[in-house]
């Protein structure tokens, strides 16, 4: 009985990364099909990406342990949520208690690619919810990352934000 219940755990903890890993894969159809200008079942697919996303991070949680399938999943989540005009869900994602920013905390042997996306999608989340102070806050963590060679990817941003 012992092995059924371990082998039966082993599956389960897959089943949560697999949830997950299929939301970042329909999400990466979604932009696929935006690059190559299709439309057909584009809202269709994100909202499927979304919510295998919700639900494979929900079961994730739960388990108090921080991955990079977890805070890849968070990423994704909260560019859909900027896509959709949510950015309260997105900022939550990416900058709340147990937001990706927070976890990368913890886990300082993942990428900083990580970070830095984390930031970038935290610009345009602030940025879509108006919130000019914010937006200067996350493009200064993301000076901080990229450091000199970033300066002009940093006065893009601020041109960017500008124009609208």
């Amino acid at each position: 009985m012992a092995q059924y219940t371990s082998c039966r755990a082993a599956h389960t903890g897959d089943a949560k990364y697999s949830t997950v890993q299929a939301g970042r894969q329909l999400w990466a159809e979604v932009l696929r099909r935006e690059q190559d200008s299709v439309q057909a079942q584009r809202i269709g697919i994100e909202s499927a990406a979304a919510e295998y996303l919700a639900k494979g991070i929900e079961a994730l949680e739960s388990d108090e342990q921080t991955s990079a399938t977890l805070l890849a999943g968070k990423l994704s989540l909260a560019k859909i949520a900027v896509r959709r005009d949510d950015p309260d869900q997105a900022i939550a994602l990416i900058d709340g208690p147990q937001g990706v920013l927070k976890l990368l905390q913890k886990q300082p042997q993942l990428p900083e690619s990580l970070t830095t996306t984390a930031c970038e999608t935290l610009v345009q989340a602030h940025h879509s919810r108006g919130d000019f102070d914010g937006v200067r806050t996350a493009i200064d963590r993301l000076a901080t990352l990229y450091g000199d060679a970033g300066k002009d990817r940093i006065a893009g941003m601020y041109r960017e934000i500008a124009k609208e």
